[in-house]
Protein backbone atom coordinates (compact mmCIF):
# COMPACT_ATOMS: atom_id res chain seq x y z
CA UNK A 1 0.00 0.00 0.00
CA UNK A 2 1.07 3.28 -0.72
CA UNK A 3 0.50 7.16 1.30
CA UNK A 4 0.13 6.47 4.51
CA UNK A 5 -2.35 9.29 4.61
CA UNK A 6 -4.28 8.05 1.34
CA UNK A 7 -3.42 3.99 1.16
CA UNK A 8 -4.35 1.96 -2.55
CA UNK A 9 -4.20 -1.65 -2.33
CA UNK A 10 -2.26 -3.13 -5.01
CA UNK A 11 -2.15 -5.93 -6.99
CA UNK A 12 -0.12 -9.06 -7.92
CA UNK A 13 1.18 -7.06 -11.34
CA UNK A 14 2.25 -4.07 -9.27
CA UNK A 15 4.06 -6.73 -6.78
CA UNK A 16 5.61 -8.37 -9.78
CA UNK A 17 6.66 -4.78 -11.28
CA UNK A 18 7.55 -3.15 -7.86
CA UNK A 19 8.43 -6.11 -5.65
CA UNK A 20 8.71 -5.72 -1.82
CA UNK A 21 10.42 -2.54 -0.54
CA UNK A 22 12.56 -3.17 2.51
CA UNK A 23 11.35 -2.85 5.89
CA UNK A 24 13.05 0.50 6.28
CA UNK A 25 11.17 1.85 4.06
CA UNK A 26 8.04 0.61 5.96
CA UNK A 27 8.73 2.76 9.34
CA UNK A 28 7.32 6.42 8.85
CA UNK A 29 5.26 8.14 11.13
CA UNK A 30 1.37 8.53 9.89
CA UNK A 31 0.49 12.05 9.64
CA UNK A 32 -2.98 11.37 11.65
CA UNK A 33 -0.69 10.12 15.10
CA UNK A 34 2.69 10.51 15.45
CA UNK A 35 2.79 7.67 17.89
CA UNK A 36 2.37 4.96 15.10
CA UNK A 37 4.29 3.89 12.98
CA UNK A 38 2.80 3.03 10.46
CA UNK A 39 3.09 4.62 7.10
CA UNK A 40 3.71 8.16 5.75
CA UNK A 41 4.79 9.63 2.63
CA UNK A 42 5.53 6.38 1.12
CA UNK A 43 4.60 3.43 2.58
CA UNK A 44 2.80 1.94 5.15
CA UNK A 45 3.10 -1.51 7.49
CA UNK A 46 0.36 -3.99 6.99
CA UNK A 47 -1.05 -5.56 10.13
CA UNK A 48 -2.80 -8.88 10.31
CA UNK A 49 -6.39 -8.41 10.34
CA UNK A 50 -6.73 -10.18 13.49
CA UNK A 51 -5.20 -7.20 14.96
CA UNK A 52 -7.51 -4.78 16.50
CA UNK A 53 -10.18 -6.86 15.61
CA UNK A 54 -13.45 -6.95 17.30
CA UNK A 55 -13.96 -10.31 17.94
CA UNK A 56 -12.91 -13.53 16.61
CA UNK A 57 -12.38 -17.55 16.67
CA UNK A 58 -9.66 -18.97 18.07
CA UNK A 59 -8.69 -22.55 18.05
CA UNK A 60 -4.95 -23.35 17.59
CA UNK A 61 -2.47 -24.40 20.95
CA UNK A 62 -1.22 -20.50 21.30
CA UNK A 63 -2.30 -17.47 19.83
CA UNK A 64 -1.87 -13.58 21.02
CA UNK A 65 -5.71 -11.46 21.33
CA UNK A 66 -5.86 -7.69 20.57
CA UNK A 67 -8.40 -5.19 21.98
CA UNK A 68 -10.04 -3.56 19.30
CA UNK A 69 -8.22 -0.69 17.04
CA UNK A 70 -4.94 -1.80 18.30
CA UNK A 71 -2.36 -0.76 18.07
CA UNK A 72 -4.44 2.81 18.56
CA UNK A 73 -6.64 3.92 21.11
CA UNK A 74 -10.11 1.22 21.29
CA UNK A 75 -13.37 3.28 20.64
CA UNK A 76 -15.99 4.15 22.79
CA UNK A 77 -19.07 1.68 23.49
CA UNK A 78 -17.24 -1.25 22.32
CA UNK A 79 -18.55 -4.91 23.07
CA UNK A 80 -16.27 -7.39 21.82
CA UNK A 81 -16.24 -10.95 22.16
CA UNK A 82 -13.47 -13.79 21.26
CA UNK A 83 -13.46 -17.43 21.29
CA UNK A 84 -10.68 -20.08 22.26
CA UNK A 85 -12.26 -23.10 21.28
CA UNK A 86 -9.35 -26.23 21.58
CA UNK A 87 -10.89 -29.67 21.87
CA UNK A 88 -8.50 -31.84 23.93
CA UNK A 89 -7.04 -29.17 25.86
CA UNK A 90 -7.21 -29.23 29.92
CA UNK A 91 -6.36 -25.63 31.00
CA UNK A 92 -5.97 -22.56 29.15
CA UNK A 93 -3.29 -19.94 30.66
CA UNK A 94 -3.83 -16.50 29.58
CA UNK A 95 -1.37 -14.22 30.20
CA UNK A 96 -1.42 -10.18 29.51
CA UNK A 97 2.19 -8.99 27.93
CA UNK A 98 0.03 -5.27 27.55
CA UNK A 99 -2.54 -3.64 29.87
CA UNK A 100 -3.65 -0.18 29.48
CA UNK A 101 -7.16 0.00 30.59
CA UNK A 102 -7.84 3.32 32.72
CA UNK A 103 -11.52 3.88 33.54
CA UNK A 104 -13.73 1.61 35.63
CA UNK A 105 -15.99 1.16 33.54
CA UNK A 106 -14.55 -0.44 30.66
CA UNK A 107 -13.38 -4.25 31.54
CA UNK A 108 -12.24 -7.45 30.50
CA UNK A 109 -13.44 -10.42 31.22
CA UNK A 110 -12.80 -14.30 30.69
CA UNK A 111 -16.24 -16.54 30.86
CA UNK A 112 -16.22 -20.04 30.98
CA UNK A 113 -17.53 -21.16 27.15
CA UNK A 114 -19.97 -23.59 28.59
CA UNK A 115 -21.57 -22.02 31.31
CA UNK A 116 -21.24 -18.33 30.85
CA UNK A 117 -19.27 -17.92 34.54
CA UNK A 118 -17.20 -15.30 34.76
CA UNK A 119 -13.69 -16.62 35.72
CA UNK A 120 -11.56 -13.46 35.81
CA UNK A 121 -12.68 -9.98 34.93
CA UNK A 122 -10.06 -6.37 34.79
CA UNK A 123 -10.55 -2.79 34.42
CA UNK A 124 -8.66 -0.10 35.56
CA UNK A 125 -8.73 -0.30 38.70
CA UNK A 126 -8.17 -3.50 39.02
CA UNK A 127 -5.17 -4.84 36.26
CA UNK A 128 -4.84 -8.30 36.04
CA UNK A 129 -1.22 -9.02 38.10
CA UNK A 130 -0.31 -12.35 37.08
CA UNK A 131 -1.51 -15.29 34.49
CA UNK A 132 -4.57 -16.73 34.53
CA UNK A 133 -5.77 -20.49 34.62
CA UNK A 134 -9.04 -21.62 33.06
CA UNK A 135 -9.53 -25.22 33.70
CA UNK A 136 -11.52 -25.64 30.07
CA UNK A 137 -11.23 -26.28 26.56
CA UNK A 138 -13.91 -23.44 25.57
CA UNK A 139 -13.06 -19.92 27.01
CA UNK A 140 -14.67 -16.63 25.75
CA UNK A 141 -12.86 -13.20 26.28
CA UNK A 142 -15.04 -10.24 26.76
CA UNK A 143 -14.14 -6.64 25.97
CA UNK A 144 -16.54 -3.62 26.98
CA UNK A 145 -15.64 0.21 26.77
CA UNK A 146 -18.23 2.97 27.63
CA UNK A 147 -18.02 6.86 26.39
CA UNK A 148 -14.94 7.98 28.08
CA UNK A 149 -10.96 7.36 28.94
CA UNK A 150 -10.34 5.03 26.00
CA UNK A 151 -6.94 3.65 26.59
CA UNK A 152 -5.06 1.64 23.92
CA UNK A 153 -5.97 -1.33 25.14
CA UNK A 154 -4.13 -4.96 25.78
CA UNK A 155 -2.51 -7.80 24.24
CA UNK A 156 -3.06 -11.02 25.56
CA UNK A 157 -1.01 -14.33 24.88
CA UNK A 158 -2.91 -17.41 25.71
CA UNK A 159 -1.42 -21.04 25.74
CA UNK A 160 -3.20 -24.25 25.81
CA UNK A 161 -2.20 -27.23 27.73
CA UNK A 162 -3.00 -30.89 27.82
CA UNK A 163 -3.36 -33.90 30.10
CA UNK A 164 0.17 -35.48 29.04
CA UNK A 165 1.01 -31.81 29.16
CA UNK A 166 0.31 -31.03 32.73
CA UNK A 167 1.29 -35.14 33.67
CA UNK A 168 4.78 -34.29 32.39
CA UNK A 169 4.87 -31.36 34.35
CA UNK A 170 3.94 -32.97 37.34
CA UNK A 171 6.38 -35.54 37.22
CA UNK A 172 9.54 -32.88 36.37
CA UNK A 173 8.18 -31.23 39.57
CA UNK A 174 8.21 -34.47 41.62
CA UNK A 175 11.75 -34.99 40.52
CA UNK A 176 13.08 -31.95 41.00
CA UNK A 177 11.52 -31.70 44.61
CA UNK A 178 13.20 -35.08 45.49
CA UNK A 179 16.78 -34.21 44.22
CA UNK A 180 16.78 -30.97 46.03
CA UNK A 181 15.95 -32.97 48.82
CA UNK A 182 18.55 -35.39 48.71
CA UNK A 183 20.93 -32.71 48.09
CA UNK A 184 20.04 -31.27 51.30
CA UNK A 185 20.51 -34.11 52.90
CA UNK A 186 23.85 -35.25 51.75
CA UNK A 187 24.57 -31.44 52.50
CA UNK A 188 23.96 -31.73 56.44
CA UNK A 189 25.31 -35.08 56.72
CA UNK A 190 28.75 -34.44 58.98
CA UNK A 191 31.88 -34.89 57.07
CA UNK A 192 34.54 -37.45 58.57
CA UNK A 193 37.67 -34.91 59.21
CA UNK A 194 40.11 -37.38 59.37
CA UNK A 195 40.86 -41.02 59.56
CA UNK A 196 42.40 -40.33 62.89
CA UNK A 197 38.70 -39.98 64.29
CA UNK A 198 37.39 -43.18 63.37
CA UNK A 199 40.59 -45.13 65.68
CA UNK A 200 39.45 -42.84 68.40
CA UNK A 201 37.32 -45.92 70.03
CA UNK A 202 38.60 -49.37 70.57
CA UNK A 203 36.53 -52.41 69.39
CA UNK A 204 36.32 -53.09 73.39
CA UNK A 205 34.08 -49.96 73.76
CA UNK A 206 30.59 -50.98 72.45
CA UNK A 207 27.97 -48.45 70.78
CA UNK A 208 24.14 -48.38 71.00
CA UNK A 209 22.49 -47.50 68.05
CA UNK A 210 19.02 -46.24 68.52
CA UNK A 211 16.84 -45.76 64.94
CA UNK A 212 14.15 -43.90 64.04
CA UNK A 213 12.13 -43.18 60.73
CA UNK A 214 13.82 -39.76 60.68
CA UNK A 215 17.28 -39.73 62.86
CA UNK A 216 20.28 -42.34 63.70
CA UNK A 217 21.35 -41.66 67.39
CA UNK A 218 24.91 -43.13 68.64
CA UNK A 219 25.36 -43.38 72.78
CA UNK A 220 28.83 -44.77 73.78
CA UNK A 221 29.03 -47.32 76.27
CA UNK A 222 31.22 -49.09 78.72
CA UNK A 223 31.44 -52.77 80.23
CA UNK A 224 31.17 -52.75 83.81
CA UNK A 225 33.46 -55.05 85.49
CA UNK A 226 30.96 -56.70 87.98
CA UNK A 227 30.16 -59.77 86.36
CA UNK A 228 26.62 -59.81 88.30
CA UNK A 229 24.43 -57.77 86.25
CA UNK A 230 22.31 -59.00 84.00
CA UNK A 231 23.02 -56.16 81.51
CA UNK A 232 27.09 -55.77 80.81
CA UNK A 233 25.84 -51.98 79.43
CA UNK A 234 25.83 -49.38 81.30
CA UNK A 235 26.10 -45.33 81.32
CA UNK A 236 29.39 -43.42 81.76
Amino acid sequence: MESGYACFCGNNPDYQRQGEAASTECNHVCFGDHTQPCGGDGRVIIFDTLVGACGGNYTSQTGVIYSPDFPDNYGSSRVCYWTIQVPGSSLILFNFTFFDVRDPSDMVELLDGYTNQVEARFDGSNPPQRAVNVSSDFVILYFYSDRINHAQGFAMLYQVWTIYALATLLILTVIAMVAKMLLHVTVKSPPITSSEDCNQNTSSEPWIIFYRPSTISFFKKKLKNHHGDLSPLVGN
